[in-house]
């Protein structure tokens, strides 16, 4: 596994230690089968457009996907340029493409014969929210598709009941109950934890040449980049070769305080700062 970061002193270097061996654990067992589902979308190369723990709910009624805040708008940004002869995507199921479709935009001109996310589709005044996207038949219309509907393969129906994003005709999705899913839960809190303490260890040593923690506005990234003001005493990379993300793809939040010094934690699942399930640094 390809190391996550170092540090330059010892204190941080054990916590590094420590964080990329739960890291380790944590993609060894992904790799035994025992993680939980995986649901995703893909672009024919393979890399990643909408990840799992972006999908929040799949509406298996109309086959509408409610994703993370901001996530629809930032792969439009992404694909804006391919939209109007469509960018083809993938929906994938435990590593597995299940089926392979067309991602588009309500301006195009051209026609689709195949599963089609219109990605703006809300400016025709469909109904859907700024968070959502929906996985049609054909585009302009669904006269143009072809062949037999792939949307409701079982693989896709029962992983995302195993995740927890299955939408109950109720409108709520299920809660999960699975005994993996808390325990896959528990490990990406375990490597949480510890990567706080690694990054709390890399600013103890940043202070230690700088003499104070990182301004705010230079956060952590100070870290592996040196900030303008008092450069020359500045000894990095504290950590090499960036600042890892958390279990659930979000940047850590930092801050200072006058009183409590350096703040720091994890968004955690939800991807929210703020809310019950952030997971902040303990300190004795």
């Amino acid at each position: 596994m390809t190391r996550l970061f170092k540090c330059r002193r010892h204190k941080s270097a054990t916590a590094v230690i420590a964080y990329s061996a739960l890291a380790m654990t944590f993609a060894s067992t992904i790799r035994a089968g025992e993680e939980t589902a995986d649901v995703s979308l893909q672009a024919k190369d393979g890399t990643d457009l909408i990840r799992c723990e972006e999908i929040t709910r799949y509406d298996w009624q109309t086959h509408t996907l409610t994703l993370q805040r901001k996530v629809r708008g930032k792969l439009y940004e992404r694909l804006r340029s391919e939209l109007v002869r469509g960018h083809g995507f993938q929906f994938v199921v435990n590593g597995k493409p299940i089926y392979s479709g067309t991602i588009t935009t309500a301006f195009s001109s051209f026609s689709f014969g195949t599963p089609v996310i219109v990605l703006d589709e809300q400016i025709t005044g469909k109904k859907l929210d700024e968070n959502q996207i929906r996985i049609d038949l054909g585009y302009p219309s669904e006269k143009f598709f072809k062949g037999r509907d792939p949307r409701g393969d079982e693989r896709i129906k029962d992983a995302l009941k195993e995740l927890g994003k299955l939408e109950a005709k109720d409108g709520v999705a299920p809660k999960k109950s699975s005994a993996i899913s808390r325990l896959m839960l528990k490990r990406k809190i375990a490597i949480t934890n510890v990567a706080l303490m690694a990054l709390r260890s890399a600013l103890e040593s940043y202070r230690l040449d700088m003499f104070d923690f990182p301004d705010e506005k230079d956060g952590l990234e100070a870290l592996v980049k040196a900030p303008k003001q008092n450069a020359r005493h500045w000894r990095g990379p504290y950590f090499d070769p960036s600042i890892p993300k958390d279990p659930w793809g979000n940047a850590f939040v930092y801050g200072k305080d006058a009183e409590k010094g350096v703040l720091l934690s994890s968004k955690g699942p939800d991807g929210k700062a703020d809310t019950e399930d952030d997971i902040i640094l303990q300190r004795d």
